[in-house]
C-alpha cells in the first residue's frame, strides 16, 4: 500500500483575515492596557479621600465626595474589564479564524 500523504490547504483570505482580526484583538488589549496604566497614574481618588472630610457629602445628596470618587472609580474598573474581555474574545476569534484557513 502507498502512503496517503495528507495535503493541507490554506486558504490566503482565510489566514489573512484571522491574522488580522488577531491583531486588531491584541491592539484592544493594548489600549486597554494603557487606559488603565492611565488610571492607576491618577490620584484623583486619593485627593478626593485626602482632602474631603468624612461627613462632607452624604450619599443621599448625589455623593460628590468620597463615594462620588469611588463610584467613580467603580464605573471606570468595570469598563476596563468590559473592553479588556471585548478584546481577548476578539483575539480568540481571530485565533480560531486563522486555525480554521490551514
Amino acid at each position: 500500500m502507498a502512503k496517503e500523504e495528507l495535503k493541507t490547504r490554506q486558504d490566503a483570505v482565510g489566514t489573512s483575515f484571522g491574522v488580522l482580526i488577531f491583531l486588531t484583538g491584541i491592539g484592544l488589549l493594548a489600549f486597554v492596557f494603557l487606559l488603565a496604566l492611565g488610571l492607576f497614574k491618577d490620584p484623583g481618588v486619593l485627593t478626593a479621600m485626602a482632602t474631603t472630610p468624612a461627613s462632607a457629602t452624604p450619599a443621599a445628596e448625589g455623593g460628590s465626595g468620597v463615594t462620588g470618587a469611588l463610584i467613580g472609580l467603580g464605573v471606570k474598573v468595570v469598563a476596563l474589564f468590559i473592553m479588556a474581555l471585548s478584546g481577548s474574545l476578539v483575539t480568540s476569534k481571530g485565533i480560531h479564524l486563522y486555525l480554521a484557513s490551514r
